[in-house]
């Protein structure tokens, strides 16, 4: 799995001289786990698996106030951009 492949590029790098972390603390979602739970066991990573209390309501406002943010910056630049002369920044 993608995400074996990115521990693995991460923890059998000899040129990396990081110590690495030894509790990998994920939720309860298994969808990827058989790979990379080998691949922990291998390097003696304790897994913890975790309740996450997630709530859409949460991302909702999140993707909200994001919008809004892009719609208030770009209305700026493109209120600047309209008045320069040359029409560029």
């Amino acid at each position: 799995s993608e995400v074996a492949d990115a521990f693995r590029s991460i923890y059998e790098n000899p040129n990396n001289p990081l110590t690495y972390p030894r509790l990998l603390q994920c939720d309860e979602d298994r969808s990827f786990m058989g790979n990379v739970t080998l691949l922990m066991n291998k390097h003696g990573v304790r897994i913890r698996r975790i309740k996450a209390r997630f709530r859409h309501t949460s991302l909702a406002i999140v993707d909200r106030y994001a919008g809004l943010f892009t719609l208030r910056v770009f209305k700026n630049q493109y209120a600047i951009e309209f008045l320069l002369p040359s029409g560029k920044v």
